[in-house]
Formats: C-alpha cells, structure tokens, sequence
C-alpha cells in the first residue's frame, strides 16, 4: 500500500471546492446535533438518495447513528458564521441561531439556500468515518447564492465566460456577456489571488501554512484555540499543520500554561517576512497596471464601495 503523509493528502483533497452544509439530527425529540459537512454529495434521482460522513471521533455521532431522520441545510453566501459555529464541539450549538423542527424532530435552519429532509436508509462505518445514506422525503431550495469551500478559504461561485470571446478585454465581446460589477470584480479577485498563490508556493507548500505563519507573525504567540479561531480550522486539521511547520523547524512549542503556547522560530520568522514582502511586491504589480495616480483612484473606488456597503448594512 502507498504511504504518505495525512496532511498532505487532506491538503490535496482541499482542492475539490465544495458547498458546505450543516447536517443536523434529533433523538428521542430531545437530543439535538448539529455539525458542519462538506462531505454531501448526491446517490441517486429515482428514489432520491445522498450520502455524507461523519468522523467516527464526532461526539453528535451516537445521535445521527440513533435518529430516524436527518435534515441537510446547505448554507447561503452570508452564512460563513453558521459553519464555523457547528464545525466546534460545543454544548447547546442551537441556542445562537434559530431554527424550525422538520421530520423527525431534525433543526432546519433560518436563511439557509436548500433543505433536504431525510429518512434515514443505511449507515456504514468506512474507515475513520461513518458514511450515512438518506432517503429525501421532502425538500425546499431558493435563488440564493451558495457558501463554497476550498483550499481552507470560503467563497461564493463565480460563472465562467460562456466562451473565449467574451472574457474580459475581448474586442469582439458578446452582446450577452456577464460585464456586471459583480462578476468583474469576483473575476479580478480569483485573478488576484491565483496569481499570489502561484508565488506563494515559493515559500510554503499550503495556504494552511502560510495562514498559521502570517497570524504567528502579527501575534507573535498564540495557544491553539487561537489560533483555530483566527484561521477557522478545526483543532485536528490545525494541529497536523503544526507539527509539520514544526518539523521544518518554522515554529516552536513553549508550555506556559496547560495550553501549548506556539511562537515563529528565527526561521519561520524570516519566512514570514519573505511571504510579506512578496504580498507588498504583489501589490505593487498590479498597482503598475493603473499608473500612480489611477492606482489612487482605484483604491478609494474600492473603498467608497466598502463604505457604501457598511452603511446600508446599518440602515
């Protein structure tokens, strides 16, 4: 059998961008269980099967081995809080966000982009999880925008160019191409961010490594609650991402309390101020683009736009 290492194959599977959902379960109309997936996918149209899985560590897992149904509620764009919050272990998960009792007693979300609700069909223990197959009994989805994840980053989807002539700077640009702000300026952020990733790689093997280091770098030490709170990665994702940062020698584990306190070494610290300075050459490149006083401009329209937004939403 091959052989390697866990963290890298859970970072190679991170890049198959996902929706993201949170499976929830009730037991005995009392018992409630809530945790973030992004391991839902479709079985079959005719009957309506899905399947999803669940670590076999997961503490809601006796509850969902137990329940007769399930609910699926797939997250909308605005609802990032949503899955960090059921991706914790934690007591009393559904007392922040309101909710409505679907079949079997299963939490339907509020706001959510689709619902599924389930009966129950077959439940397997596969490896480190346990994969549960759900008959769809009855569903309700909107036009909302979906919440993705990818390479440890959230995201909303962006449609492509129905085909080359009408990407951005064509001259012979369809009459129906999708020129909207919002898809220019989604297009020029995943443009934005491709490019970095690509010099990135340079310094480090993963977004998850540089992640850690940069907030290191700004905190300069922090206990691993801290950090799985800044990066939004679970503690057991999180810590294989240590360990290797470790073994490079980039950090360094200090006991001060009875929480590991984790500080940049001398050279993870200058690894860290290698990845700012090629963040601020990044910007410079594309600031080239517009000239001085254009890249001027450019930055306030960006910033009035922000502005804008902050006070409608406190209107």
């Amino acid at each position: 059998m091959t052989k390697f290492e866990t963290s890298e194959f859970r970072q190679a599977l991170g890049t198959f961008a996902t929706g993201v959902s949170v499976i929830t379960a009730c037991l005995d109309n009392k018992e409630l269980a809530g945790v973030t997936a992004n391991s839902f996918t479709s079985v079959s149209l005719d009957p309506p099967l899905i399947l999803w899985c669940l670590a076999s560590t997961s503490d809601s897992l006796k509850i969902f081995q137990e329940a007769t149904h399930f609910a699926v509620n797939i997250l909308a764009s605005d609802q990032k809080p949503l899955s960090t919050h059921f991706a914790k272990k934690m007591e009393n998960k559904f007392t922040a966000f309101p909710f409505n009792p679907g079949l079997g007693g299963a939490p339907l979300l509020n706001n959510c982009m689709t619902w599924l609700q389930c009966s129950t069909k077959e439940k397997h223990e596969i490896g480190d999880h346990w994969v549960f197959i759900g008959e769809v009994l009855t569903f309700e989805s909107t036009a909302k925008e979906a919440l993705l994840f990818h390479l440890g980053n959230y995201g909303i989807s962006l449609p492509l160019p129905t085909d080359e002539s009408s990407v951005i700077g064509s001259t012979n640009k369809p009459e129906n191409s999708d020129d909207s702000l919002f898809s220019l300026l989604l297009q020029a952020i995943h443009a934005y961010q491709e490019k970095f990733e690509s010099k990135q790689k340079q310094l480090f093997e993963s977004n998850y490594e540089a992640r850690i280091i940069t907030v290191l770098n700004k905190y300069h030490e922090l206990d691993l609650n801290e950090i799985c709170q800044m990066i939004q990665m679970p503690k057991t994702d999180t810590s294989t991402i240590l360990n290797t940062l470790k073994n490079k020698k980039f950090i360094e584990f200090h006991s001060k309390t009875e929480q590991k306190i984790i500080k940049l070494t001398e050279e993870g610290q200058i690894k860290s101020d290698a990845l700012i300075a090629l963040a601020k050459q990044h910007d410079r490149d594309v600031y080239a683009l517009f000239g001085d006083c254009n890249a001027d401009a450019f930055r306030d329209y960006l910033s009035r736009i922000i502005n804008w937004a902050k006070s409608r939403r406190n209107t």
